[in-house]
């Protein structure tokens, strides 16, 4: 049951994230909001991840490859974040490039989702 109940909440969390974003919440503007909705991205890749997972949608093999990119754009986000006071623009680059990662594992999460 509580395993359940974690799955749902990881769906809901999800959903919240979307249901944001689609209502027309601000985008972020500065450097340092966009990895912070990098990281905060990443979290809810990992949900769903783990949404799939236990719904049979997804194999334990592909988690874990899933899983393992996105410590990678976790990695690349606190990379840009280093970058930001000494060099914006390599900040911004590597930050566009962690980003395009991002967002090929929530179009490949979401191919997943559907029935």
């Amino acid at each position: 049951m509580n395993k359940l109940f974690r799955i749902v909440a990881a769906a809901l969390a999800a959903v919240a994230l979307v249901a944001c974003t689609s209502l027309g919440s601000p985008a972020p503007q500065t450097l340092n909001e966009r990895i912070a909705v990098t990281i905060t991205a990443v979290t809810a890749v990992r949900q769903s991840t783990t949404t799939l997972v236990a719904a049979g949608k997804l194999s334990a093999q592909d988690a874990e490859n899933i899983q393992q990119q996105a410590d990678n754009v976790r990695t690349g986000a606190t990379i840009a974040r280093s970058l930001a006071g000494v060099d914006p623009t390599a900040a911004d680059a590597k930050l566009q490039q962690t980003r395009a990662v991002l967002l090929a594992l929530q179009s490949y999460l979401a191919s997943k989702e559907k029935p």
